[in-house]
């Protein structure tokens, strides 16, 4: 699979960014993002989201960003080796907004490379403006590269770089934050914000093996009951209605099941997208409410047939199962409105 991680921020809060993000501390999604939707905001230095992925030599993420000033103390992006530890991992190479707009590359510090100044456009006190950025690296100590596009145009293409830091050539965590110097209390102008977040490797397929060009991640909720409803209702009057929320209420409304095969599932919000659509993501919030175990598979109905995602352990505590597909399963072609429009999601108790 060459998209290994997306999100938009529209179905969670900053107490919850640990069911999405392997390590989180600090900002809010509650924040209006690039399209109606949400986004994530730091209001201070000391935040950050970062994610485990598989390892690999060539990275491309892509992500909408908005601030009002630079300051290349500290990066916005960074590209690390995890492998030998997930809380203190090794930077190979980071990227750092500069006063003059400009995107910095660095390996762990030794500037590698930059584009030109006022690439990026700042937000003003009055005016939020979005920057979709696209970096793709590839790690080696004498034949690495990086590449950045602004919207799909490239600004950056420095080759035979020394992109390899630590004793391994490749990338296994990618980590967004805030610069060194955002203080302030609440003041728009130390805020900066991210949406829209792809990353990938160059495994698989194209188109998802590349540059994907400025995306946008739209999250649709449940809308109504599918073909299969075995599970009980809490809190609310249908299946649906009990899970619909924008940000997961928890124990307020909730199905349940405790029987091995159950399914269900749910009519999403239709899509009227222009452009192409690189995947459909599943997100399940659950979890298990006594011992035992418990596992559950993300689901989808598409073209009259029931398709698995990967197997997903209960924890206690509430926790989110993803399942991406990158392309319709039945007819294993590119999604369409139209087939995008056409399934049903929900879950199955497998065990």
């Amino acid at each position: 699979m060459a998209i290994q991680f997306m999100t938009g921020f529209d179905y969670y809060n900053q107490t919850q960014t640990g069911r999405v993000w392997t390590l989180a501390q600090g900002g809010n999604s509650l924040a209006p993002g690039r399209f109606g939707g949400l986004g994530w905001v730091f209001n201070n230095e000391n935040g950050y989201l970062a994610q485990l992925i598989p390892s690999a030599s060539t990275t491309v993420v892509g992500f909408a960003i908005a601030a009002m000033y630079g300051d290349s103390t500290n990066p916005i992006l960074v590209l690390q080796d995890a492998t030998l530890s997930r809380t203190s991992p090794i930077t190979q190479l980071d990227f750092r907004l500069t006063s003059d707009g400009a995107i910095q590359v660095t390996r762990n510090g030794t500037i590698l490379a930059s584009t030109p100044s006022y690439t990026f456009t700042f937000s003003t006190l009055t005016t939020v403006s979005w920057n979709y950025i696209e970096i793709k690296s590839f790690i080696n100590s004498s034949t690495g590269y990086v590449i950045i596009k602004f919207s799909g145009q490239t600004f950056l293409t420095s080759t035979l770089l020394n992109t390899q830091y630590s004793g391994n050539n490749f990338v296994n965590m990618v980590r967004f934050q805030p610069f060194e110097g955002y203080g302030g209390t609440g003041q728009n102008q130390y805020q900066i914000k991210f949406d829209d977040i792809y990353v990938l490797d160059d495994t698989g397929l194209a188109p998802q093996n590349d540059f994907l060009g400025e995306c946008r991640i739209q999250t649709q909720f449940p809308t109504a009951n599918g073909e299969t409803n075995n599970f009980s209702v809490i809190g609310a009057t249908n299946n649906w209605q009990a899970v619909d929320e924008t940000i997961s209420d928890d124990d307020a409304t909730f199905v349940r099941s405790g029987v091995v095969g159950s399914i269900d599932d749910y009519i999403m919000g239709s899509i009227a997208l222009t452009g192409t659509i690189y995947g459909v993501q599943l997100n399940l919030t659950e979890r298990k409410d006594d011992v035992g175990t418990r596992t559950i598979t993300p689901i989808i109905k598409s073209g009259g047939s029931f398709y698995t995602g990967s197997l997903f352990p209960c924890q206690s505590s509430y926790t989110i199962a993803q399942k991406l597909w990158q392309v319709e399963p039945q007819a294993n072609a590119p999604w369409t409105n139209a087939s995008v429009n056409a399934i049903t999601a929900g879950i199955k108790i497998v065990a």
